[in-house]
């Protein structure tokens, strides 16, 4: 008799049970929708624009959608519900990111004029101290004064540059005497890219495309001026009223090459000297 009675109270209280459970996880539900409506209320109010409350929604509209793959008997609150002060004030906050107009962004500093440059001295300072991985392959200056000047109705600087090809691998140190050379990869040398070529004309610059292919090594700076270059033509007739063409060439050791041309006045000067002067020290541009 006193086991069946226990076996009745047992079957009375799994009801019970059931009832308390449900009540538990539903209080756990609704405890779990308030922190979470009050975290996005904080979220919403840190917006200063629309996309800031787009990616809100995002999330609220992702926990609500995990939140409905749950039992449906366990109680599911809306965040609003959960917590109805936290979420007013996430709407309001939304409204006020929306209105928001992002702060304008200062206009840029004006870009300073490009640099003019009539003297044929400075034209080439400026080639050797923007050079990078590059090397000059040629440099003319074609119709420059005595003083110097590229002349403006006339006068036109051209610089080719390019890349020396990489120098082959030398001998290994660590070879005995009288072994065989081993042979090493050529370098690879790229032949088709492009690299720039500087025109300047009335004291501005233009950039062209040259290829970059240089089967001697690059033009070192030189050390002689271009006045430097003149006086000594002067010194050897060349009448210093005139506009040379001069240039640079390469070698074991560099010369450059002058003319002055005018046939109808019967004049034709040609003039070569190395490039071996003292260094001076360059007066600021």
């Amino acid at each position: 008799m006193r086991t069946l009675l226990l076996a009745v109270l047992a079957l009375l209280s799994i009801p019970a049970c059931k009832e308390k459970k449900k009540q538990d996880h539903d209080q756990v539900a609704w405890a779990v929708a308030a922190t979470e409506s009050r975290r996005f209320q904080g979220m919403m109010c840190a917006c200063n624009d629309a996309a800031c409350v787009r990616r809100v929604h995002d999330e609220m509209s992702s926990w609500s959608q995990d939140r409905a793959k749950r039992s449906p008997d366990e109680q599911r609150p809306m965040l609003w519900e959960a917590d109805p002060e936290a979420y007013k004030y996430l709407a309001e906050c939304e409204q006020q990111a929306l209105r928001r107009e992002p702060a304008p962004r200062p206009a840029p500093p004006p870009l300073p004029p490009p640099e003019k440059i009539t003297s044929a001295d400075r034209v080439i300072s400026k080639t050797y101290e923007t050079l990078g991985e590059h090397a000059v392959k040629r440099l003319v200056f074609s119709y420059v004064r005595a003083d110097g000047t590229i002349d403006d109705e006339y006068g036109e600087a051209t610089i080719e540059l390019g890349r020396p090809r990489p120098p082959k691998p030398g001998d290994d140190p660590n070879r005995p005497i009288g072994a065989p050379v081993r042979k090493a990869p050529e370098p690879v040398y790229d032949e088709t890219a492009t690299c720039p070529t500087h025109t300047w004309t009335k004291g501005e610059r233009a950039i062209g495309g040259t290829s970059c292919v240089m089967n001697a090594p690059g033009l070192r700076k030189p050390t002689c001026s271009i006045t430097e270059v003149w006086k000594r033509a002067i010194e050897r007739g060349a009448p210093k009223e005139g506009l040379a063409v001069i240039e640079l060439r390469g070698g074991a050791a560099q010369r450059w090459t002058f003319a002055i041309d005018d046939e109808p006045r019967n004049i034709r000067f040609r003039f070569e000297t190395q490039d071996g002067c003292a260094p001076v020290l360059e007066a600021a541009p």
